[in-house]
């Protein structure tokens, strides 16, 4: 961080240095006089100008942070959206404080009200240089490729340079000023976003519990194709984290649609993992949580799901880069499971089993839409779903007898968080040994705002819904209602028993 703010103080003095002093000695660097208007290096230098205008460079920048962010490197995507938004901003602005005149030369144009310092044109094309330099950093590209995209980026500034010289639109002190402004604006949001361009010395903080590694520490991989967007790169970020960490690989799998996770974790421990990374959503750390329980690897999660509430819950990073420090220079802590039994079938749960108009939402939401808008493809399955007809419901807890109602919903808990301060179970833990439950019981579209305003609240009481805790649940209907397991629909069914089964797993966290 030092380092980080640092840099970004010295790059904004010498930006304010520059502005101040405006070093015009160095405009001589430029003695000759522009080409002729009409000739033939003069219509070059203007279909130069066009290729490289500021307007494409940004589009690029923009691009590339959608690529990013499809990735998720989530960092990455914000600070070249960052960067670029703080590049086009300090350069509007020095036009619009100094407003020098542009040199004299036939070839302005329509540039005459735009003011020359700094080179609009320079700025952008160096802040995407500098983009292209560090997001070959942080996907970890061939030292080759790096190489070659941090040449092209700076041969294409030089080019910028020299065409805005030669066609005599900028002084010398110009075109460098925008790099300059370029680098401030970089730094700047490498400080804000808090990316990291090497290597993490993630872990404990000195003041807490540092984790001792295994003296042959080693790792699996387990991916569902279905869910990471880019395997390779993927690849790429997992080993280079592994190898600054300390960690060997003893094994890379994938998951298929008659085995979504099961049989590659149970791969993965046999080739001596001591801890399993699940790259996927909750349904992949579902099928991965059976053979960890029997086993004494940990469970470690790189999400890419819809929903990810695991992660979420755990307060576990979105971003991959993030999650791999997690990863590998975490610690590991004791996580609860989930025993349900439903329709004949036994299944675990890491996050929320339920039965009624969630299962009926997430029956309904379809793949693609999840792949298109995320947890918004819940949204939109769900807007059918907002008054659906409570049903007569019985539910039993621990060793009590079952309380008897109407609900349109029931959902046991390992976590309670729906979305980052949205909690369905307030105080829900998955550590704790106990499964958190609740009950909703809207009759109208208002007694659903009412739950809905009670849930953004974080209130524990609320119109409508009726709480309990317990090790044990079993809940009953008068007719079927559809039932579902960390997201995976089961079908319709009559009863649900789910019960706690304390530090059944271990987990990495920070």
């Amino acid at each position: 961080m030092v380092r980080r703010a640092g840099l970004a103080v010295a790059l904004g003095l010498a930006v304010v240095l520059w502005t101040a002093l405006l070093p015009t000695s160095l405009d001589a660097l430029w003695p000759w006089p522009p080409p002729e208007l009409g000739s033939t290096i003069g219509r070059v230098g203007q279909v130069v100008d066009w290729i490289l205008q500021p307007t494409i460079s940004y589009i690029v920048l923009i691009a590339l942070a959608v690529w990013a962010g499809r990735r998720r490197l989530y960092r990455l995507s914000a600070h070249l959206l960052l960067s670029s938004m703080l590049t086009f901003s300090f350069t509007t602005i020095l036009k619009a404080t100094v407003r020098r005149n542009r040199p004299d030369t036939p070839w302005l144009g329509d540039l005459h009200a735009d003011a020359s310092f700094p080179s609009g044109h320079s700025s952008a094309l160096s802040a995407l240089a500098l983009g292209l330099i560090v997001l070959a950093v942080v996907a970890r590209f061939t030292r080759r490729r790096t190489l070659a995209l941090a040449g092209l980026g700076i041969a294409l500034v030089l080019t910028v340079w020299a065409d805005r010289l030669l066609l005599h639109v900028h002084h010398v002190s110009d075109v460098m000023a925008g790099s300059l402004v370029a680098g401030f604006a970089a730094a700047t949001s490498w400080l804000l976003v808090r990316l990291q361009l090497v290597a993490p010395t993630h872990g404990a903080k000195p003041q807490r519990r540092v984790e001792v590694k295994p003296v042959d520490p080693t790792y699996a991989v387990v991916v569902n194709p279905a869910r990471v967007r880019d395997t390779e790169l993927l690849r790429r970020l997992v080993r280079a984290a592994a190898v600054e960490h300390g960690w060997r690989e003893v094994g890379w799998f994938e998951t298929t649609l008659a085995n979504p996770g099961a049989g590659a974790t149970r791969a993965a421990i046999d080739a001596g993992a001591q801890f399993v990374l699940v790259a996927g959503g909750d349904g992949t750390l579902r099928a991965a949580a059976g053979p960890l329980v029997r086993s004494t690897a940990a469970l470690s999660v790189l999400p890419f799901g819809s929903g990810d509430l695991l992660a979420r819950n755990l307060r576990l990073p979105q971003d991959t880069v993030d999650a791999l420090a997690v990863a590998f220079g975490g610690t590991t802590r004791p996580l609860d499971l989930l025993r349900a039994e439903a329709a004949g079938r036994v299944e675990v749960a890491l996050v929320m089993a339920g039965v009624g108009a969630d299962a009926a939402v997430l029956a309904d939401t379809r793949e693609p839409l999840k792949q298109l808008l995320g947890a918004g493809a819940y949204l939109v399955a769900g807007a059918k779903h907002v008054t659906a007809r409570p049903v007569r419901t019985g539910i039993a807890v621990d060793d009590s007898a079952p309380t008897w109602g109407y609900a349109s919903l029931v959902s046991v808990g390992n976590v309670g968080e729906l979305r980052p301060g949205v909690a369905l179970m307030p105080g829900a833990n998955a550590s704790d040994g106990r499964l958190d439950i609740v009950a909703a019981s809207p009759r109208h579209a208002r007694d659903v705002l009412r739950m809905m305003a009670g849930t953004l609240a974080g209130s524990r009481r609320g119109h409508g819904l009726d709480r309990y805790r317990g090790r044990r649940v079993e809940v009953t209907t008068e007719q079927p209602v559809p039932c579902q397991v960390d997201g995976d629909v089961l079908g319709n069914v009559t009863s649900l028993t789910v019960e706690v089964v304390p530090s059944a797993l271990r987990i990495r966290t920070r």
